[in-house]
């Protein structure tokens, strides 16, 4: 490649990279402005990332949407918010979105849905959607009545050190066959997030 395209294109990632990280301060900053409450600040910091699509901007601002931080509470938008940020891979709005799913906030009401949601996002590892799908199959709401399942998606949130899932999964053990235990436990051993 001759020296002024791999000049051109050094130029290139340079800039992508400082993008990266001035949307990566924006958002920080967004962050610390919501910790103390100064929602104007949160907006302002917001806007351009969302403007651009940024999937953590879209994300917070669903998250202040539904809790009507800073501005009028609005369930249906904040369901909007998430679902684009979900588009991209967020596991956090997938999470988010099967909440609203679950509870049917902004969105009708949908327990198989949200179960599909956090399916995706639990097999990511994130874990307050494994313990979430723990409940769904202890209940078997959305889902069919699945012990072992519950079992296997609690203990993968319990061994992430989710109370709630120890607990629960100590629960249903009982209603376990020894090998079906021993079967939950190896592959929460095996298990490897998709990434």
């Amino acid at each position: 490649m001759p020296l002024l395209h791999r000049w051109i294109l050094r130029c290139i990632l340079l800039s992508g990279l400082v993008a990266s990280q001035t949307a990566w301060a924006d958002f920080r900053a967004a962050e610390q402005a919501l910790a103390i409450g100064q929602f104007d600040r949160v907006h302002a910091e917001l806007a351009p990332l969302v403007r651009a699509g940024d999937a953590r901007a879209l994300n917070l601002l669903g998250v202040l949407y539904q809790n009507g931080w800073g501005l009028a509470r609005d369930p249906a938008a904040a369901a909007g918010f998430y679902r684009r940020a979900a588009e991209q891979g967020l596991t956090r709005a997938i999470h988010n979105l099967g909440r609203m799913y679950r509870s049917g906030l902004g969105v009708p009401p949908d327990a198989g849905e949200a179960a599909r949601l956090w399916k995706i996002a639990g097999r990511q590892g994130y874990v307050t959607s494994q313990a979430a799908l723990g409940a769904l199959y202890h209940a078997g709401d959305g889902v069919p009545r699945d012990m072992f399942r519950a079992y296997f998606w609690w203990s993968l949130a319990a061994w992430r050190l989710d109370l709630e899932a120890v607990r629960a999964r100590e629960d249903i053990i009982y209603t376990l066959t020894a090998h079906e235990k021993d079967v939950a436990d190896r592959l929460v051993r095996e298990f490897v997030p998709d990434r």
